[in-house]
């Protein structure tokens, strides 16, 4: 009894922590035009934000109510991944859920020839495309804005369209989301990571590999639906948040997956 009683415990502390999580990330986007004290965040008016990125050693420009990479679920996971690796054998490059472009940047910067960004927000595709000519990467970073009725990861990529690399930070939880700006952490049914990971096969080129970001409660789900999928999953990074909370059951665990196929 002891044992039941302590395990749901467990779990009701990191449901909390998942609550707490999102909204902080909440809290982050609409607090966007606010200058944070002792951090690498300026804002240069009400509504956008400069951010300095040290992978592409420059700035970023993040557009309202676009993903913010400094928010509790920060991507430098996946950045430190992208700018300690050599990509000019990457000559084709997909970047699913690209925000304000900044992973497709980092890779181009380290040697891949051609990006392509989608997103479900209009806002976040001009603001890729934005960064992308303020750096000098207009003409190799193309953007694709995906339609609100089509949210499968590849409904803008067409059937014959491989590629290198594909990266991708998916929604953080399962759920439906009620605006444009909750596709950042909501993902109905796992629509999104489902379609990507069954699509893998079809868009990988036969050396490419897939990176995704994920928490520990969606790594299980890539390990699960990478099997189904034939495809070869392995952990590659792992970090803990800053919260410091280190049960295995917080989603504040966070990984890097690479997906293959399996020769």
């Amino acid at each position: 009894m002891k044992k039941i009683i302590l395990t749901c415990l467990l779990f009701a502390i990191c449901n909390l922590c998942q609550v707490f999580a999102y909204q902080e990330v909440a809290k982050d986007a609409k607090n966007s035009g606010v200058e944070e004290a002792n951090s690498d965040i300026s804002a240069v008016s009400k509504k956008e934000r400069v951010l300095y990125v040290p992978e592409l050693n420059s700035n970023i420009t993040i557009f309202p109510g676009v993903c913010y990479p400094r928010a509790l679920y920060e991507n430098r996971g996946i950045r430190k991944i992208l700018s300690t690796n050599d990509f000019s054998w990457a000559t084709e490059v997909l970047d699913l859920g690209t925000g304000s472009g900044i992973l497709g940047l980092i890779v181009l910067k380290h040697g891949a020839k051609r990006a392509v960004g989608t997103d479900i927000d209009s806002a976040a595709v001009k603001n890729a495309a934005y960064n992308a000519k303020i750096l000098g990467y207009e003409n190799v970073f193309e953007t694709r804005l995906v339609p609100i009725d089509r949210p499968d990861a590849y409904s803008v990529i067409k059937e014959n369209e491989k590629f290198d690399l594909i990266i991708s930070t998916p929604p953080w939880a399962e759920g439906k989301p009620t605006n444009i700006s909750d596709y950042q952490n909501f993902d109905d049914n796992r629509v999104f990571l489902r379609s990507m990971i069954a699509g893998l096969i079809s868009h990988l080129t036969e050396k490419g590999k897939a990176l995704i970001y994920m928490s520990r409660r969606g790594g299980f789900l890539v390990f699960e639906l990478a099997e189904k999928a034939g495809l070869r999953a392995t952990v590659i990074d792992s970090q803990i948040s800053p919260l410091g909370i280190k049960n295995p059951g917080c989603i504040i665990e966070r990984f890097v997956i690479e997906l293959k196929k399996i020769p």
